[in-house]
């Protein structure tokens, strides 16, 4: 699915609802950590990805984010024991944000 980003909007959710997380190991229901990355980044140091905090299934489980490729990539990684459907909750929570109020036009 193409996900668009609206001037002006504070933020835009990455994920649709209806996406689905699959364990190669099948018996196992569990997950450690999630990485996710956002690649060819125009707006170095105003574009991120975000969850915020109350989303987070329990205390224990934590975000933790950084820049990478010279500013044009940025890294979630989330890291936590829960279920494959405490995962998927706390993904379609993933929001894309650009702080520009004229963000540079292309795909990221």
């Amino acid at each position: 699915a193409v996900v668009s980003f609206v001037e002006d909007e504070p933020f835009t959710y990455v994920l649709a609802s209806s996406f689905s997380i699959v364990d190669v190991d099948v018996a196992f229901r569990f997950l450690y950590s999630a990485t996710l990355t956002l690649t060819g980044i125009r707006d170095i140091s105003q574009e991120y990805l975000a969850i915020d905090g109350d989303q987070l299934p329990s205390p224990s489980f934590s975000v933790q984010t950084k820049t990478i490729n010279n500013g044009t990539s940025f890294e979630l990684s989330l890291h936590g024991d829960a279920t494959i459907i405490m995962y998927k909750n706390v993904l379609t929570a993933l929001k894309y944000v650009n702080t520009l109020a004229e963000p540079s036009v292309g795909r990221r």
